[in-house]
């Protein structure tokens, strides 16, 4: 049953988002549905919410279902409840509700063990699916993760059951491809379950998730704030779950107990289990039943999941993200496919389409079955306000009568439309530049620039800056500005990039004030942390970092990568990088003197300070060490760790070769990917932090490159792991981003430019430089 809500924040949801609602109370608007389209574009900001009511909508565009009836809860469901959370915190060492006996919630800094690590509590996040989500830390490396906490209460299970669901648990709760492959699918998968089946008193168990996408929004959340998505994005949302589905029902997979798995099923499709980045337009699935069905209630039914399930459900997902909710929000009655009269206006191809998935036509073989016919389809397109009238008008019957108080409802509404034609106008504007993140084709196809000349800036030395302006990365004698340039039709776009200031930090301030001082229309940059009130950003490729070392085919068994095993860990190279370590052989390499290269490029050099080096004891003393080996020469073979000497990245790829076959010397260096992919003569090692090795490059098979692979007569044969930069999974991966203004008096060329950087026409042009593109590319 969906939960009841209170009177005064129901009606706050039917003015949010049921407009007609609110035009009936008043009568005289009522009857003009013409002007229905306009107050939907403007009604967040006609009808704000506070918080209270925003988690009103949401509790009843998504109501969950009654939980743990046995607590006697006054919400009906404690993990909704506030109480638990309280008890906590009127006293730390609370373990229960005061109001109930359900387990209370985790207080800050409650310390969990496992086998991988131990993490402290930071604070509650809120409740998905099963179980409670924290925000917390790992201790060992200081590296934030997230906690899902999953209970079993003593009134609901018995020793028996708790025992069994313990054990199954530490069993399940976990997924890695048998053959040890890494390939991410967007799946968001456990890093560590954690649970005593010996402890009868401990209700609780938990799984430890090492990636920030675990905290993005549930799809039930986005609709609550958001309402309906158009049919084009219910597309996009279809095509990435049915290519997540496609690999989790045809790989074979191994459970944490060593059991193989294959044609394994999600079981637990539905919008709390999906999650959206809403930058990128994104979706993960997550909370698989595999584990998740193990804290239902005992008397709960369950089966086992099969593949077909998953797209049935996934059809119902389409149908309620195109609906905007889950339930009729009058009567409290779940909405149903099979009432036509529900459905919005969509093209009949995808209706089809839908239908099927959810069972109720022909029903697709298979995942990939499914995805081939969806790609199939026209694109959806956006319905024109026009049609949205005609569909409003005929169902009404509208008559008019000569009245006076139609007479006065329609000179008010005119005076309405009046008041509100600028900022229609606006949020249509604004629209153009809030278009899908999906890939477009072409770059005609996107919203053009504004004709005129417009600048823009960056980091002289910065990434965009290489790919921008450098000749026959694109082709002979060819540049990224000027062939962008041919197809910007009427508009000229200027690149003036500042130069290198004090550090890499001072001039990254330097280039966002420029855009917040509006001296530039815009700005490309890397390192976007967060938004700004006033400033808001896009992705549209990435790039990282790789560290690498000497890659000698003809002293292959004495080189590095070989003595190395293809990888490093963050610690290593901490150390290497602070002068602690001086000889190869102390890592258990060949009896080599070590020799530090770093770049040129002053964002390079942040992002490993950041997220190498990380304390600022360890920055002082690589900065220290840098400054002084500016004043030492690098000419005798005999020097040994202590210097660092800085070059670009391609003088150093041949210096570490040289230092190796001429000098005995064992060089080591880290550059941007964009300039090391390729390049054969320096081997990129994978990165070691707290976990197994993760390599950025991988083969057409899907395996990561090792020592023993060929770069240099094996070109075209690996390329850069796109999943693992997409995801983040890839510790020094950083997306490049369009920097412009939230202020739509402001020429919107920041963002239409980012746009037509997401087409696919771009994606392809930035892929030759070496940029990443957002997503895999159509292979000619």
């Amino acid at each position: 049953m969906p939960t009841k809500i209170p009177q005064n924040l129901l009606k706050a949801y039917l003015l949010r988002h049921n407009p007609p609602v609110r035009l009936n109370r008043y009568n005289l608007l009522g009857r003009f549905l013409w002007l229905k389209p306009i107050l939907e574009e403007i009604k967040p900001e006609l009808f704000p919410l506070n918080v209270e009511e925003e988690t009103a909508i949401t509790e009843a565009v998504v109501p969950y279902e009654l939980l743990y009836i046995q607590y006697h809860c006054q919400t009906r469901n404690p993990l909704n409840c506030p109480f638990p959370q309280q008890a906590v915190q009127s006293d730390a060492t609370a373990t229960y509700c005061l109001k109930c006996s359900f387990p209370a919630t985790l207080a800050e800094k409650t310390k969990l063990k496992g086998n991988r690590g131990t993490y402290t509590v930071e604070n509650l996040l809120g409740r998905r699916g099963m179980g409670r989500l924290y925000r917390g830390t790992q201790l060992d490396d200081n590296q934030l993760v997230t906690i899902k906490e999953y209970l079993l209460p003593q009134k609901v299970f018995n020793n028996e059951e708790l025992i069994q669901r313990k054990a199954a648990f530490i069993s399940l709760a976990g997924l890695n491809l048998a053959d040890g492959r890494i390939q991410d699918f967007r799946l968001i998968l456990p890093w560590e379950a954690i649970a005593d089946p010996t402890n009868l008193v401990e209700e609780r168990c938990y799984l430890i998730s090492k990636t920030k996408l675990d905290t993005y929004p549930t799809l039930s959340s986005y609709l609550g704030l958001n309402g309906p998505m158009t049919p084009v994005q219910v597309q996009q949302v279809l095509n990435q779950i049915l290519q997540t589905l496609e690999f989790l029902h045809e790989q074979k997979f191994s459970l944490p107990s060593g059991q193989i798995q294959q044609r394994l099923a999600h079981g637990n499709l539905n919008v709390h289990s999906l999650l959206i980045n809403e930058e990128s337009f994104f979706i993960y699935l997550c909370d698989l039943a595999l584990w998740e069905n193990l804290f239902n209630s005992p008397n709960t039914l369950v089966t086992k999941p099969i593949p077909a399930d998953d797209l049935s459900a996934l059809g119902h997902v389409a149908f309620n993200l195109l609906i905007g909710k889950l339930v009729d929000p009058v009567s409290g009655e779940p909405l149903n496919p099979k009432n036509y009269l529900q459905w919005p206006p969509i093209s009949p191809e995808l209706k089809e389409f839908i239908l099927r998935l959810i069972g109720m036509g022909i029903p697709f073989e298979s995942a990939s079955a499914a995805r081939q016919a969806l790609l199939k389809l026209s694109p959806e397109k956006q319905i024109a306000i026009n049609s949205l009238i005609v569909e409003e008008e005929k169902p009404e019957q509208v008559r008019f009568y000569r009245t006076p108080l139609i007479i006065f409802g329609a000179t008010l509404s005119l005076l309405l439309f009046g008041g509100l034609i600028w900022f229609l106008a606006s949020k249509l504007s604004a629209k153009e530049t809030t278009e899908s993140d999906f890939l477009v084709c072409c770059i005609k196809d996107a919203p053009p620039l504004p004709n005129g000349r417009f600048n823009y800036t960056g980091e002289a030395d910065g990434t965009w800056t290489y790919v921008l302006q450098n000749s026959n990365l694109i082709a002979k004698d060819e540049t990224l500005e000027r062939e962008l340039q041919k197809r910007l039709r009427k508009s000229q776009l200027i690149y003036e990039p500042i130069d290198h200031i004090a550090n890499s930090s001072a001039t990254k301030d330097a280039v966002i004030k420029q855009v917040r001082a509006g001296k530039t229309d815009f700005a490309i940059t890397t390192l976007v942390d967060k938004q700004s009130d006033d400033l808001t950003y896009k992705e549209f490729a990435y790039d990282g970092l790789v560290v690498f070392v000497n890659f000698s085919y003809s002293k292959r068994q004495e080189s590095l990568p070989n003595a190395l095993k293809g990888k490093i860990t963050f610690e290593q190279l901490r150390k290497l990088y602070t002068g602690q370590i001086e000889n190869w052989r102390e890592l258990g390499g060949p009896d080599l003197p070590v020799k530090l290269y770093i770049p040129t490029e002053t964002e390079a050099l942040q992002i490993f300070e950041q997220r190498v080096l990380k304390d600022q004891a360890s920055i002082d003393t690589f900065k220290s060490l840098w400054q002084n080996s500016k004043k030492e020469t690098n000419s005798s073979k005999n020097i040994l760790a202590s210097p660092i000497t800085q070059l670009s990245t391609f003088a150093t790829l041949t210096r570490v070769i040289k230092d190796f076959e001429d000098d005995g010397v064992g060089g080591i260096a880290f550059g941007t990917l964009s300039k090391v992919f390729g390049q054969c003569s320096a081997y990129p090692l994978a990165i070691v932090n707290q976990g197994e090795p993760i390599q950025s490059i991988v083969q057409n098979n899907g395996l990561p490159i090792n020592p023993t692979t060929d770069l240099c007569n094996n070109k075209g044969s690996y390329y850069p792991n796109l999943q693992l930069f997409s995801t983040g999974k890839y510790l020094l991966a950083y997306p490049i981003t369009v920097v412009y203004a939230r202020d739509n008096r402001r020429s919107a060329v920041g963002a239409k430019f980012a746009n037509i950087l997401k087409t696919r026409e771009s994606q392809e042009l930035l892929s030759k430089t070496g940029l990443i593109p957002l997503q895999p590319l159509a292979k000619n």
